[in-house]
């Protein structure tokens, strides 16, 4: 099989520095997506948000990723954590919750799989 590099995509990377977009990364539960042990032992992100949300958000489900988005943006109006959710729309905090309460159950099987001797 013949490569040609000058037709090989880029690495995409997200601009500004990793610690700038690890909120994002964390909202979204990248942790549990990402192929670092040190990130889902922690259950936070502890590489590069900046690679690592363009490859594994769009695993996320698309009303998490919305609602995740819609809060940045009222972070940056200025509005509290709290404030800003109570903005966004209940169905979208459902999701995202229901998006959280999933990986935080799987989280938990691997911990308990892996205490018993599991893989």
């Amino acid at each position: 099989m013949h490569t040609n590099s000058d037709t090989a995509t880029p690495q995409t990377r997200m601009s500004g520095g990793a610690k700038d977009w690890r909120a994002l990364s964390n909202l979204l539960c990248i942790w549990a997506l990402c192929g670092r042990s040190a990130c889902r032992k922690t259950r936070a992100c502890r590489g590069d948000s900046r690679d690592c949300i363009p490859r594994c958000a769009p695993l996320v489900p698309e009303d998490v990723r919305v609602w995740v988005a819609a809060l940045m943006e009222c972070k940056r109006d200025g509005l509290c954590f709290d404030d800003a959710r109570a903005q966004l729309p209940p169905e979208l905090e459902a999701a995202w919750a229901a998006w959280d309460e999933v990986v935080e159950r799987i989280a938990d099987r691997r911990v308990r799989h892996v205490k018993d001797g599991g893989c």
